[in-house]
């Protein structure tokens, strides 16, 4: 094999063969043994949902299906072919072959279809996170019956608990699953119905993983008999619950039940792939949150009876150390599949079985050297007939993606004869928890859905609770509202400024807050929202502000308050849910009413036009993009209050499309990228847009109710427990889109250290052979002990992390000697820069280019790439001189660069600079139509 060619990395998704074998089994051949390994990197272990089928959805489209005898592959490819298609016709197509795919779940026992390895539960298991993402934040979803839906709290902990087992990678203790079981169904055992029940289902499986992890055969075989007794619930309601047995009702129903069947059964029948020697590891991975994120999520979660017990878990050997960056770790050969000759997969599967995140892998290094990387675009030079060379002896490595998994390729003609290691990241994410807040019912469930969110993006995150935990670099995300101090703020004005002061000391420490901060300072102080939405341009109703009666007789005797103004509403500039709103109808009582008002809550009133509107609408946006919007049908138009505990209903059915470009502008204008406003639009009004009553950084979310509550008021269905299920998932969405959006929008910025960060000068100057200036320098400067000596540039620290929350910060350095990573990695840390974990090595200056393109190319949000780099050799010399070679080579890639001098730049002006540029590149970042190829001699 000449080279390491682009196809070889996709050869997994182009064997697709449907032709029945002359074997017994139709499934068996080589072909079929490749999709089926397809298959299962598309479905792992069920984690992860939305990431794998976000990736899905980008992928290359899939070849043709055709008419096979294998049916359960048949069905799976069938699944998975759905995914990819748009809700509408997915729909129609579910509701098509429904009936087909559920004769195939009745007709045979579960376990031959997990005998078969074939990961058909987890497909389904994928369309149903499909199915809950597309309609718990939609308004137009039609109304569906639900299979079995949850029907007491008691469900609900236990659905919400196993599922959080399953998201963090972990096992349900089996104590509290046979508890469960006990009282799962109050019905009579003499009652037909009870013969049809999800809740035992789920409680059957939670308690058959334990047992199926066991490796005692008889504990083994126990655990089958338990999936035969969920089996035996689940198709007795095919008779029972005919009208609600259909593949979208089951679907969508809220027991993880195909997920928890996918894990039970990958544990009783482990899949190995056969395509090469080596074998996988068994899809379920072992890796769970670290114990402290644990215990974060225990205390962030409201005390009470129901609450269970937490399983243990080890720390995996080689993950990121939370107290200093994390250094080198080996590689065992077993990683390591060989895939065509020279050429090997690294098995994620069997990293993570190890006890090493393959999603933080950052580099591989190959005899303490760094193993050179070829971007995806560069690969194409190297392949015959493309002009390129033929590098079958060169080691190194390339990155491709499939299906939302990275695939690395190692070339290596010696692989078995060298030592591999391989350096990982740090925690990019982090949640603070402050402690005065967190106990708060509200705080606590949006504390839990970041975490649950951290989960579905594969991101551990670092938890702390207090600012001198924080590292630099590191994305906090927090929830504190009025409750902050203990709550000795709330209804006070400045309870949004303490809270921006308070997370500062975050920011100060070098940290990014998210989101951000400064917006706090508007949070529940109306008065603070009219001066900034009067400065910005905003539409609002007219209002003025008032601290005695004599504010508001000059206001009348000025003619700036008229009698045309009338009826107005008084409100708390710093109260929240309609608290200490009031009516005023008309200049002659407004004396007497605004006197009353002063004296019972004394502090400063608003007073605004009260508008001819019989509903509102409540918009929240992350991003400027609205995620979820509902109309607030006040039960009578003379209320004063739209809020459900007035007896208003909601109304989903809003105009997202036509609103969406007032929402972004609303969001660019004042600076505010995440809250939720409440707007109206005035009856009779000649006002051709919505008018913007406030907007808070700070919100709750309402879920859709089901169709048999929408026309009652909605306080109603807030007591029951659908309301509470669907309101945690919607916090777990909400959050997912806070958590993308923080880091997906900051850009990446690859940071040089020799004479960018570094003052390597005088290192140089001691290693220049004969003596400085010379004709070269001894390697010997490189050595640890050297590199140690360096220096860093004034300001340069402090700087980097002024960038922290716009850029997502790389060192990126021409250090290939052995050792080099460690000691550089020591320097970074012992001198205070942010991120010290994420640093990449290459041997040569010029290796660098590969990483800048595949950073941008493979990234499928298009953040922007940007290389700061003092670009020059020959310090050996009495003068460096410009690197032509990666100067000429960054502009014909087009790949964006700072130029850093260390004699004339100032790192304090180049970190403005570099804000201004990341608000730049983020307005004009598009994807090149064809990716630019720079083939090297």
């Amino acid at each position: 094999m000449a080279g390491l060619r682009a196809p070889a990395l996709c050869g997994l998704c182009v064997l697709w063969l449907f032709q029945a074998t002359a074997d017994s089994d139709p499934c068996a051949g080589q072909e079929w043994e490749q999709v089926r390994q397809l298959l299962w990197v598309v479905a792992g272990d069920g984690r992860d949902g939305h990431i794998r089928l976000r990736s899905l959805k980008e992928s290359q489209p899939l070849p043709p299906m055709r008419p096979s005898a294998c049916v359960h592959g048949a069905v799976c490819l069938h699944l998975l072919h759905m995914l990819r298609t748009e809700r509408e016709e997915r729909i129609r197509e579910l509701s098509g072959i429904g009936g087909e795919v559920v004769t195939v779940l009745m007709d045979g026992p579960f376990s031959k279809i997990g005998a078969s390895r074939w990961p058909l539960f987890a497909l389904l298991h994928l369309a149903q996170v499909q199915l809950e993402g597309e309609e718990a934040l939609s308004s137009d979803a039609a109304a569906q019956r639900r299979w079995q839906p949850l029907v007491t709290d008691d469900h609900v902990r236990f659905r919400n608990w196993v599922h959080g087992h399953l998201v963090h990678g972990q096992t349900p203790p089996l104590v509290d699953s046979v508890h469960f079981l006990a009282r799962a169904d109050p019905r009579e055992p003499a009652q037909p119905s009870s013969l049809c029940s999800a809740a035992k289902a789920v409680g059957y499986l939670a308690s058959a993983l334990v047992l199926a992890q066991e490796k005692d055969e008889q504990i083994r075989k126990e655990a089958e008999h338990l999936v035969v007794s969920a089996e035996g619930h689940i198709k007795h309601c095919e008779n029972l619950e005919p009208e609600s047995f259909n593949l979208l009702a089951l679907l969508r129903t809220e027991w993880p039940i195909w997920w928890l069947l996918h894990s039970v059964l990958s544990y009783l029948f482990p899949w190995q792939a056969t395509a090469r020697p080596a074998a996988a590891s068994p899809p379920l991975a072992s890796e769970t949150l670290p114990p402290k994120v644990e215990a974060t999520v225990r205390d962030v979660r409201q005390p009470g009876p129901a609450e269970m017990s937490a399983s243990s878990r080890e720390t995996p050997q080689c993950a990121g150390l939370e107290n200093r960056p994390p250094s080198l770790c080996s590689l065992p050969k077993a990683v390591f599949v060989q895939y065509d000759g020279a050429v090997y997969l690294v098995d994620t599967p069997q990293l993570e079985k190890q006890g090493m995140p393959s999603a933080s892998l950052m580099q591989l290094f190959r005899n303490g050297r760094p193993l050179r990387r070829r971007a995806a675009a560069a690969a194409l030079c190297e392949a015959p007939g493309a002009g390129g060379r033929s590098q079958e002896d060169v080691a190194g490595f390339s990155e491709s993606r499939l299906f939302g998994r990275r695939l690395l390729a190692v070339q290596d003609p010696d692989l078995q004869g060298a030592a591999y290691s391989a350096s990982w990241a740090p925690a990019s994410v982090g949640l603070y928890v402050e402690e005065t807040s967190a106990s708060d019912p509200y705080n606590a469930e949006w504390l839990q859905a970041y975490i649950t969110a951290f989960g579905r993006l594969g991101l551990e995150p670092h938890v702390i609770s207090n600012s001198e935990e924080a590292q630099a670099g590191v994305l906090y995300f927090w929830r504190i509202n009025q409750m902050f101090g203990g709550g000795r703020l709330a209804g006070a004005p400045g309870v949004g400024l303490a809270v921006a002061q308070h997370l500062g000391a975050l920011t100060s420490r070098g940290a990014a807050p998210w989101p951000r901060p400064e917006t706090m300072q508007l949070y529940q102080d109306k008065i603070a929202l009219r001066e900034l939405f009067a400065r910005v341009g905003v539409p609002a109703p007219k209002s003025w502000v008032v601290a005695s009666v004599a504010d508001l007789e000059k206001l009348l005797s000025e003619g700036q308050l008229k009698e045309a103004d009338f009826p107005l509403v008084l409100k708390h500039p710093y109260a929240a849910s309609s608290r200490g709103m009031r009516s005023c109808a008309s200049m002659a009582d407004s004396s007497r009413v605004l006197a009353q008002w002063l004296q019972e809550h004394q502090v400063p009133c608003l007073l605004q036009r009260r508008l001819a509107i019989s509903r509102d609408m409540r918009v929240t946006y992350v991003g400027g993009e609205i995620i979820q919007g509902y109309w607030r049908v006040k039960a009578d138009s003379e209320d004063l209050s739209s809020g459900s505990a007035a007896g208003s209903r909601l109304d989903f059915a809003i105009p997202r499309e036509a609103i969406a470009p007032f929402v972004r502008s609303f969001a660019e204008a004042t600076g505010i990228d995440i809250g939720g406003m409440d707007i109206a639009f005035p009856e009779g009004s000649d006002s051709e847009g919505p008018v913007v009553f406030e907007v808070s950084p700070i919100f709750d979310l309402n879920p859709e109710p089901p169709e048999e509550w929408r026309s009652v008021p909605y306080r109603e269905y807030k007591q029951t427990a659908d309301y509470k299920a669907r309101r945690a998932e919607n916090y777990a969405q909400c959050a997912q889109k806070v958590v993308e959006h923080g880091l997906h929008r900051r850009g990446k910025l690859f940071v040089d250290i020799d004479n960018t960060v570094s003052d390597a000068w005088n290192r140089i100057r001691r290693a220049t052979i004969p003596s400085w200036p010379g004709e070269t320098f001894d390697s010997r400067a490189h050595l640890p002990e050297e590199l140690a000596k360096d220096l860093p540039l004034p300001g340069a620290q402090k700087a980097l992390a002024s960038l922290t929350r716009e850029w997502e910060i790389t060192y990126l350095s021409a250090r290939g000697a052995p050792g080099a990573f460690d000691a550089t990695l020591r320097w970074l840390a012992a001198n205070g820069f942010p991120n010290p974990g994420r640093l990449l090595l290459v041997e040569s200056a010029v290796d660098k280019i590969a990483w800048l393109q595949d950073a941008s190319s493979l990234d499928p949000h298009r953040r922007p790439v940007l290389l700061v780099d003092d670009l020059t050799r020959g310090h050996h010399l009495a003068q460096a001189v410009p690197d032509e070679t990666m100067r000429s080579a960054l502009q014909a890639l087009r790949l964006e660069h700072e130029v850093f001098d260390p004699q004339t730049s100032d790192w304090a002006k180049l970190a403005e600079r570099l804000l201004a540029r990341a608000a730049e590149m983020r307005v004009t970042r598009s994807r090149p139509a064809a990716p630019v190829v720079l083939c090297r001699d």
